[in-house]
């Protein structure tokens, strides 16, 4: 299975990696990108952090975060077997959530 996660944490992606090991797995921490990478390759899951660069709780407006590029693939129309949101501020989640949540067969 092809997965894209968008983290920026190097713990998560530590487990990331030890739990999705028999997987190909794309990892990214930058919106820029994220878009690139998800225009050149198919991937059937995709995971979503909202807080990037090391800042948390940071504001949906800001360019390099979560809802940013789940509204980007929202305005692509691109689809995933599975989308998972893993981020720790609330109102990232839900602002991600309300972006893709349409997007996913899962």
């Amino acid at each position: 299975m092809k997965i894209f996660v968008l983290e920026d944490d190097i713990n998560r992606i530590a487990q990331f990696r030890r739990k999705l090991h028999k997987h190909t797995v794309t990892y990214c921490d930058q919106v820029e990108l994220a878009k690139t990478l998800l225009l050149t390759e198919r991937y059937e899951v995709i995971f979503f952090d909202h807080d990037l660069g090391g800042e948390q709780m940071v504001d949906s407006s800001h360019p390099n975060t979560g809802y940013q590029l789940a509204k980007w693939i929202r305005e692509k129309d691109m689809h995933f077997d599975q989308i998972v949101i893993h981020s720790l501020n609330p109102i990232g989640v839900a602002n991600i959530y309300n972006e893709v949540k349409t997007l996913a067969k899962d």
